[in-house]
Formats: structure tokens, C-alpha cells, sequence
């Protein structure tokens, strides 16, 4: 049997079969060299709900990554007028207050190099082309496939 593909979380021997649980996560790491393009970044997530922050803190987990988390984008604003600029912003689009695309133009209307990726369940058509109109530079729709997600990320650093 051949573990050198993945960490192995754990093994359960349950008589005679062996059933084998990969932690994905480590697998995605190893595979895509992520720990390197990820030193020591700032990334402001930007969305008002915790499960969906929860999932991406589980998935940079272990990186040397900063992730700051904001429920509205009025407190991300005023970390960018402190100049606190991050390497990403990773923007829901349905915000309290001001949505994600008005955000996402006064960002990249001050730091247009910043990477801002679009991370909404505004899923019907023609919401990928708004968010990419607005200036976002990817479009990820939830609920997410993991391996998408991180090449979409890798792909900003």
C-alpha cells in the first residue's frame, strides 16, 4: 500500500478491511507547493457569514498566513485608510450595508493590483460577469470545490 500521495489523518482496521482517511487538505498543500506562495500574506475576507469564513480559516490553516475577517466592508475600508493593505481580498458580494461590488470598485479604484476574488452563492447567470465587470479578478460560487478554490488563490501569488 502506497501512503507518499497524501499525510494519512488516520487508519481505521475494522477486521480485515482497511479503510484509509487523507487529510485533503494536506494533500492540496503538498500538491500545489502553497506553503511558499503564501509567507507571511495578509488576506481580508470579507463576509458576514461564519461558516463560510470558517471554511476558508480550516483551509489556510497551517499556512503562514495573516487572515483578517470582516462582517461589512465600512471596517475593511477603514483598515485601508490606516494603510493596512493586504496581499487578496476575498469578497462575498451580498454584504450588510454596501454590497461587494461597490467595495470591490473602491478598492481596485485605489490598489488596482490588489487580487480581489469573488467568493458569493450569487450563482444565476450573468452574476459571474457582473463580479468580473465590477473589477474582480476571479469568480468562486458555494458552495466550493476545494481544489478549485486553492489553484484560484495560488494563481494571485
Amino acid at each position: 500500500m502506497i501512503l507518499a500521495i497524501a499525510s494519512v489523518k488516520k487508519i481505521l482496521i475494522a477486521g480485515s478491511k482497511k479503510n484509509i482517511i487523507f487529510d485533503k487538505r494536506e494533500l492540496i498543500r503538498n500538491k500545489r507547493g502553497m506553503g511558499r506562495k503564501l509567507y507571511n500574506k495578509l488576506i481580508f475576507v470579507v463576509d458576514d457569514d461564519m461558516p463560510s469564513y470558517q471554511l476558508i480559516a480550516e483551509l489556510f490553516y497551517g499556512y503562514e498566513v495573516t487572515l483578517r475577517h470582516f462582517v461589512d466592508g465600512r471596517k475593511m475600508m477603514e483598515c485601508f485608510k490606516r494603510e493596512d493593505i493586504p496581499d487578496m481580498v476575498i469578497m462575498d458580494i451580498q454584504l450588510p450595508g454596501i454590497n461587494g461590488l461597490k467595495l470591490t470598485e473602491k478598492i481596485k479604484s485605489m490598489y488596482p493590483a490588489i487580487p480581489v476574488i469573488a467568493y458569493t452563492s450569487c450563482a444565476m447567470p450573468g452574476d459571474r460577469d457582473r463580479c468580473l465587470n465590477a473589477g474582480c479578478d476571479e469568480y468562486i460560487s458555494k458552495p466550493i470545490n476545494v481544489e478549485t478554490f486553492i489553484d484560484t488563490v495560488s494563481q494571485h501569488f
